[in-house]
């Protein structure tokens, strides 16, 4: 069976207008466009690059690499996980509970890919929708397209 792409999670929904996440596919959005516009200028400066950190020089970065994305597809992949899920995941834990988790995941992840990486750039901190699709994938969900194929191995025939 082909994997899906979910637009809402359906057994479960949120009471409350998604805020929190709201703004999180916002700030993704307007850091994609401003990393568009600056081009590879924008990305050195703002990516976490962990010698630099090691070195007790850009912390901030690893804060802005966690909003970075590496393509049209990565974020718009990401996006639509978030959205499909987080409204749920913020209306169970409260946007602020949310909102904590999301960043502290998100330097939790940082750290733990410099420390892993210590050479590595880094353009994009924490895959927070990745770790949504894990916990929440089990879950019926009203999806869109299907995300992928798979093709049935070719049939070999031979002559006898």
């Amino acid at each position: 069976m082909a994997g899906l792409i979910p637009l809402t999670d359906a057994s479960r929904r949120p009471v409350h207008v998604p805020i929190v996440t709201g703004c999180i596919i916002l700030t993704n959005f307007l850091a994609f466009a401003l990393e568009l516009r600056g081009g590879d200028a924008f990305v050195l400066k703002w990516a976490a690059v962990p010698a630099h950190i090691i070195a007790g020089h850009d912390w901030i970065t690893i804060l802005t690499a966690m909003f970075m994305h590496g393509s049209w597809s990565h974020i718009l992949g990401n996006m639509v996980f978030l959205w499909a899920f987080g409204p749920e995941i913020e209306d169970s834990m409260n946007p602020l509970r949310y909102l904590t988790f999301y960043v502290g995941g998100g330097v939790v992840a940082m750290l733990a890919q410099i420390a892993v990486s210590p050479a590595q750039h880094i353009r994009a901190g924490f895959e927070f929708t990745a770790r949504l699709r894990r916990q929440f994938f089990r879950e019926p969900s009203l999806a869109l397209l299907p995300a992928r194929k798979k093709q049935a191995p070719a049939k070999r025939w031979s002559a006898q």
